[in-house]
């Protein structure tokens, strides 16, 4: 059925194609760094966008030195969704190369941004210019507008057809993230909720991961190596949001073999459709402000909150302070009730996190505030 769907989307395109494409333009942006990119009077689309590094000659500076750098390394559904986001229909939008935005799928080394977009026609104006689109509302947008007149009605019925079979199996597809050992990437997935297929934290590839003279200390590595739970604790992190953080690290998910230079493999998919009524997550440190905020007819509603430290340090807890963030299990038990006095029934509030507000269950350990909430519709509440 999708073979065949696919040849017939394909022998239809050609069939009805014929001005010529317009250039797909790549941009290379070292870390640190940003570049502009302008469609003039048209918009742009982006095709790929990968944050990591694929070679060892791309943003090479006179004085660096590649030994040690990781060549198999990316963040690449993260960062095509994340430059979608900012660029995508713009005539114009600004590249920013950093771990902020993108995270750091390998720690220790130098990063680049490579993007592949085209200029394409703003809508309304699919007569003068093609772009294929992966978003199904532009395909049909195509289709009628440009492709209807010149083949008629069986023609884009079966085009129809076709372009949902394949958009419907790319949007459902599993995506898989590999992060090597103190590397850390956002997950999205815009207006669905993310699944976690599976996942492993340890090592079964000697090759995986390795770089610099880790040759010499490979062989001593144990390639049978797999932390417990890892898809319990990334299912308690990340399930049924629409993004997430992910840390391999071993303050995450314990050491389970000591010596050996570990990496995290995960697989999930974007499922199913955000809802108002569905369970969102904030998450900000010690000292911060956070804000939450419903649509209009729709109130907040306090699901869990705690303010202290129920993980490792990695969040919240880098730099010179971080050894002061590794104790787990500091459990505010008023943190709902404290939220809930801010917050309950609300359609905006913000929320302070420090000691002055939740009080403190754990001096001198770097705290930070996790909420979970729903937005409720002011008359007859969430079910």
């Amino acid at each position: 059925m999708w073979s065949f769907s696919v040849v017939v989307l394909l022998v239809s395109a050609f069939s009805v194609t014929q001005a010529k494409k317009n250039e797909v333009i790549k941009v290379q942006v070292c870390q640190g760094n940003n570049a502009p990119i302008n469609c003039g009077n048209q918009a742009i689309h982006i095709f790929s966008a990968t944050y990591g590094r694929r070679d060892k000659h791309t943003c090479k500076g006179p004085l660096d030195i590649t030994l040690f750098w990781s060549v198999d390394c990316g963040a690449t559904n993260n960062a095509l969704d994340a430059v979608r986001n900012d660029c995508k229909g713009s005539a114009a939008c600004e590249l920013n190369a950093n771990d902020d935005r993108f995270g750091d799928p390998c720690w220790g080394t130098p990063k680049y941004l490579e993007v592949h977009y085209k200029c394409c026609g703003k809508k309304g104006r699919w007569n003068q210019h093609k772009c294929v689109s992966a978003n199904f509302k532009d395909a049909i947008d195509l289709i009628l507008n440009r492709i209807q007149p010149q083949c008629g009605f069986f023609s884009v019925v079966v085009l129809l057809v076709s372009a949902f079979c394949v958009t419907k199996s790319q949007k459902n597809e599993e995506r898989d993230v590999l992060l090597c050992e103190g590397g850390k990437q956002l997950i999205k997935c815009e207006h669905q909720e993310i699944n976690i297929m599976s996942a492993s934290y340890g090592r079964t590839d000697r090759d995986v991961c390795q770089w610099g003279l880790d040759w010499t200390v490979a062989w001593l590595w144990n390639v049978n190596c797999h932390a417990d739970k890892v898809v319990d604790v990334l299912r308690g992190e990340c399930q049924d949001l629409s993004e997430c953080e992910l840390h391999a690290n071993s303050a995450e998910f314990g050491d389970p073999c000591f010596g050996t230079k570990k990496y995290l493999q995960v697989k999930y998919k974007c499922v199913g459709q955000m809802t108002p009524d569905d369970t969102k997550r904030e998450r900000i440190c010690e000292n911060q402000k956070m804000s939450l905020e419903c649509p209009e007819k729709r109130n907040i509603d306090i699901v869990w909150a705690n303010f202290g430290r129920l993980k490792g340090g990695h969040i919240c807890g880098d730099g010179f302070f971080g050894a002061f963030s590794w104790y787990q299990g500091c459990d505010n038990a008023n943190s709902v009730a404290i939220a809930r006095a801010f917050c309950q029934d609300k359609e905006y509030c913000t929320l302070d996190a420090n000691t002055e507000t939740f009080g403190d269950e754990c001096w001198g350990t770097t705290k930070y505030l996790e909420v979970r909430y729903r937005c409720c519709p002011k008359k007859g509440g969430c079910d």
